[in-house]
């Protein structure tokens, strides 16, 4: 999470203009596409992230392996952060100053795939 946080402060610390955004248009006309773009890529990256994380850790109950838990929120956070990278490109590219919201939805990627107890109880051999 602190990485999230950083890159946003590293996005206002290099354009500090970023921060007014009293005349900010959510989608500005020329760089509509991009935004949009990179909106449904992020989109994307968030759904496989969770379809993802469902098969490991179904994967690891099945073969009553934790690493499998461990590969499911290592994959999963990767994928949250590509998120935040994404809002920091459009950001530093086309001074997109909505790109926070990239960030936003980053942030909850990661809080969504923390480990689990119940998680781990589950991948643990049983008699």
């Amino acid at each position: 999470l602190m990485s999230q946080f950083m890159l946003v402060g590293l996005a206002y610390f290099i354009k500090p203009e970023l921060l007014d955004l009293s005349d900010a248009e959510l989608l500005p006309a020329e760089s509509t596409l991009m935004i949009a773009a990179f909106a449904v890529i992020s989109i994307s990256m968030l759904s496989l992230s969770l379809v993802l994380r469902k098969t490991f850790l179904a994967r690891s109950v099945a073969e009553q392996s934790v690493h499998l838990v461990q590969t499911a929120m290592i994959a999963g956070v990767a994928l949250s952060e590509s998120l935040v990278l994404f809002g920091l490109l459009l950001a530093l590219v086309a001074g997109y100053k909505y790109f926070f919201l990239f960030g936003i939805l980053g942030v909850i990627g990661v809080l969504i795939h923390r480990p689990t107890k119940k998680a781990v109880l589950e991948a643990t051999y049983k008699q």
